[in-house]
């Protein structure tokens, strides 16, 4: 906490400005380095985001199929419905975006997995 700096404005508080003293930012940077080299550039980190991009991808096209607006919720379908041509994709997007690692894990598995369970889960 001593590394922060804060430059209050009197007339606006909520526009006040905290920052780091130089420091405590080499610090913090060092750190963020070390982090993404380590973690995120890391080979483990490679396959879990090249298979997430393949699901996510396997997700979009099953659902932009021709009937696969069918496979979307019942407040999507709607939206997907009442769109245009072109806007059906961004309402498929914001679906997808809309998820949480593990419900388009089990949505993928449910489209495209060899459990024959997952299909009746709810969407």
């Amino acid at each position: 906490m001593d590394g922060v700096e804060v430059e209050y404005n009197e007339t606006i508080p909520a526009m006040s400005i905290a920052k780091l003293n130089l420091e405590t930012f080499k610090k913090v940077e060092v750190l963020k380095n070390i982090t993404y080299e380590a973690v995120i550039m890391s080979p483990r980190m490679r396959v879990v985001e090249y298979r997430g991009y393949d699901v996510i991808m396997q997700i979009f096209e099953a659902i932009d199929s021709k009937s696969g607006h069918l496979l979307l919720p019942e407040d999507y379908r709607e939206l997907f419905v009442s769109a245009d041509k072109d806007q059906r994709k961004r309402v498929i997007c914001d679906f997808i975006a809309g998820m949480t690692d593990r419900y388009a894990w089990q949505f993928y598995n449910r489209i495209c997995g060899s459990d024959s369970m997952t299909i009746y889960l709810p969407v």
